[in-house]
């Protein structure tokens, strides 16, 4: 049967509005009831956050599934004009991830902190995070709407616990990931103060593409562009790859096609960046693209030309 002690730490500012913020505590409702099973040990505490932290349970409080439940459908939201989020981690660092508040960091139990927030912190929380980290704390964080992924990224222990989404009404859709991952990290043991070894964590990503021989692809499909933009963002904000620490994936794209008389490269391993956009509707005035042995042996020789330290 699974142990752990979970508090939440929830965003309560304007960066979601009331009737969001209730999607946001039907999200951590889902949470616990699927992950809180028959014969469990498993405690829940709750904090909302806007400048300043709130209490609204700790650890200690309930001792069954249906109270915490209960709980956390009673939560109030709070408003308020700023989110600050690294001094909602220091307040749980202080206040809920200790013996006093029921924590059983001391019996080795696991001790998950549960960040949910809706916008960037006025303060950088990278340190706070890093010292509940330290104490033997995995911090998850889910970051929504108007947050990027590398401030996610800053909050979260390692890029595994780190998730964003566009919307609230998105979050259901997280459920079985986090899930997962909520799973791997009660099944873990705990050895206080002791962190990953960070590494670089670098990937190497090529999009390439092929139409018709007679046809230029960029006027047959319509929504070329549009889409390809949107999944190079994708690519640059992959987030579930084995990075140790809270190390974050550096992720470099090149789009490259190839043609009857060799191979086009709008722009070599980049992060992306809106500007280079440009360089791949470029491509538009070359074509016929396609796809053949000699295309995939371009993709290939690209790859021994990268650095040797990135997964391709």
């Amino acid at each position: 049967k699974k142990k752990a002690d979970v508090v939440f730490l929830l965003d309560g500012s304007i960066n979601f509005r009331r009737d969001t913020f209730q999607e946001v505590l039907r999200f951590v409702s889902e949470i616990v009831d699927t992950l809180y099973e028959g014969g469990d040990s498993i405690q829940v505490g709750l904090v909302q956050y806007n400048s300043d932290p709130t209490d609204e349970f700790f650890l200690k409080d309930f001792s069954t599934k249906q109270q915490i439940i209960d709980a956390i459908n009673k939560v109030v939201y709070k408003g308020g004009r700023h989110a600050n989020t690294k001094v909602g981690i220091e307040h749980l660092r202080q206040n809920h991830f200790v013996p006093e508040a029921g924590s059983r960091l001391d019996q080795r139990v696991p001790q998950i902190a549960f960040v949910i927030t809706g916008g960037k912190s006025v303060e950088d929380a990278q340190e706070a995070s890093l010292a509940l980290t330290q104490k033997g704390v995995k911090v998850f964080a889910v970051g929504v709407k108007n947050i990027d992924s590398e401030e996610v990224g800053k909050i979260a222990s390692n890029s595994a616990t780190a998730f964003r989404v566009g919307n609230v009404q998105e979050l259901s859709e997280l459920s079985e990931q986090v899930l997962e991952t909520l799973h791997d990290a009660m099944h873990e043991t705990l050895c206080p103060g002791v962190t990953d070894i960070s590494k670089a964590c670098n990937l190497d990503v090529i999009l390439g593409f092929d139409g018709s021989r007679d046809q230029n692809v960029f006027v047959t499909q319509k929504g070329l562009e549009s889409k390809v933009d949107a999944v190079l963002n994708r690519i640059s904000q992959m987030q579930r790859i084995s990075c140790s620490g809270g190390q974050m994936p550096t992720v470099r794209v090149s789009v490259v096609a190839n043609t009857p008389t060799g191979p086009v490269e709008a722009f070599d391993f980049a992060e992306y960046q809106p500007e280079l956009f440009e360089k791949f509707r470029n491509m538009r005035s070359q074509h016929p693209y396609v796809l053949t042995a000699d295309t995939l042996k371009v993709y290939q020789n690209k790859f021994r030309q990268s650095s040797p330290d990135s997964v391709k």
